[in-house]
C-alpha cells in the first residue's frame, strides 16, 4: 500500500482496495461520513474551539462550523 499524502491519494487508495471503481463519484460522500464517524468516536481534542457570543433575546448563534456542542459557560452581566 502507497503512503496517502494528500486528498486525491486518499480517493484512489479507497477505490484500489475496495475494488469499486464504479463508486468513485460518491468517495467524497463516503470519506465526509467516515470523518465525522472518527472525529464523534476519538474525540480528539486537536478538533475543539472555542466560541464566543452575545445572546439576541434568549438565544445564542452557534458557529457555521460547529458539529457537536461539548460544553457552554455562560456570564451574566448587566441588570
Amino acid at each position: 500500500m502507497s503512503v496517502i499524502t494528500n486528498y486525491a491519494d486518499l480517493q484512489s487508495q479507497v477505490i484500489v482496495l475496495s475494488h469499486r471503481s464504479d463508486l468513485a463519484a460518491r468517495l467524497p460522500l463516503f470519506i465526509e461520513i467516515a470523518e465525522r464517524e472518527i472525529f464523534r468516536e476519538l474525540s480528539i481534542r486537536g478538533v475543539e474551539a472555542t466560541s464566543t457570543g452575545s445572546t439576541s433575546g434568549a438565544t445564542i448563534a452557534k458557529p457555521a462550523d460547529m458539529d457537536a456542542l461539548q460544553r457552554i459557560e455562560i456570564e451574566a452581566h448587566g441588570a
